[in-house]
């Protein structure tokens, strides 16, 4: 169901607990990482890139925005849902709303970390947002339509009545909105503030959940 009507703010008091959930990693991620090890080796004067990293930069012409998981990204899943599954956190946290982007990398983590909650008779609603799409290519050089797009969800963000919700996006899109030095980790779980007020994020985001299947290198490309 998609979700993305503007909406006047309403009162449902000032601060609300987000809870947000990077996707898990992507074939695009993997190509984007193979691409940058390559660069890398050559302006160290390390060596040429290898024939994958090669192979990775000629795939990247025919870039895939909606690309599906990868075999690593299903198994940090399977992982990160087990270790979720010791504490309950998802039946506990009181989550009220689920939002994903419309990517399936996004809606397919969305599926399964918060599976136990989202379907049966009590399922807790979800949405879809167009909203919470990631950065696209072009907007890493023009950046005005990305924050336009990241402007019109804090707003209805704010405008929602709900007061914990459980957001499942991407690593720049996240970094951006949470004004973050770094992207999440693939499939890290993290808890924020939201101000409705100033219709932003307030203080510190804090780490809940790490798979230490996530690729440290792939949260600084």
């Amino acid at each position: 169901m998609a979700d993305n009507a503007p909406t006047k703010v309403v009162a449902g008091g000032p601060r609300k607990r987000i809870i947000l959930v990077r996707h898990a990693e992507s074939t695009e991620n993997v190509k984007i990482g193979e691409v940058k090890s390559g660069w890398d080796r050559l302006t160290s004067f390390q060596g040429l890139p290898t024939a994958n990293e090669l192979w990775s930069g000629v795939r990247m012409l025919e870039f895939d925005t909606d690309s599906q998981l990868s075999d690593l990204g299903r198994r940090q899943l399977t992982d990160q849902q087990s270790r979720m599954a010791e504490s309950s956190f998802v039946e506990s946290a009181g989550i009220e709303l689920v939002v994903h982007s419309p990517l399936q990398r996004a809606r397919q983590t969305c599926q399964t970390i918060f599976g136990s909650i989202i379907k049966g008779e009590n399922a807790v609603p979800v949405l879809m947002h167009e909203d919470l799409r990631e950065c696209k290519p072009v907007e890493h050089v023009y950046t005005a339509p990305f924050q336009a797009r990241i402007d019109r969800f804090t707003a209805w963000l704010a405008s929602r009545d709900e007061m914990t919700i459980a957001l499942v996006g991407h690593g720049q899109h996240f970094k951006r909105m949470l004004r973050l030095e770094s992207k999440f980790y693939n499939v890290d779980v993290w808890e924020a503030t939201f101000n409705s007020t100033k219709q932003a994020f307030v203080g510190e985001p804090t780490m809940l959940f790490r798979t230490p299947l996530a690729r440290a290198s792939e949260a600084q490309t």
